[in-house]
């Protein structure tokens, strides 16, 4: 699972926040892990440090999170989310 480097840049520029979320089991709900903001490769770091059914990389928005990233497709980015209209920011000053 390699991250595409614009996404890694479009992250830390836009001051992105992402939230590392797992499944135990098949059909369970998706259980808060921890928050990172702007540093993508921190987050896959974190996120492949789980061993659980499915891991996931989701972006905050303002209507809620999306899905950038699941262990269950492991080499699938969502990049789209990444520039979605009600993505939550906080670019570094």
């Amino acid at each position: 699972m390699e991250i595409p480097d614009e996404d890694i840049k479009t992250a830390a520029e836009n001051g992105l926040c992402f939230v590392i979320r797992t499944k135990f089991k098949r059909g369970a709900r998706w259980e808060f892990v921890m928050e990172i903001k702007s540093d993508l490769l921190k987050t896959q770091k974190k996120a492949l440090e789980g061993k659980c059914f499915e891991t996931g990389i989701l972006i905050k928005t303002k209507t809620g999170e999306r899905i950038y990233w699941t262990s269950k497709v492991p080499n699938l980015f969502n990049s789209a989310v990444l520039s979605h209209v009600d993505v939550i920011q906080d670019p570094p000053r």
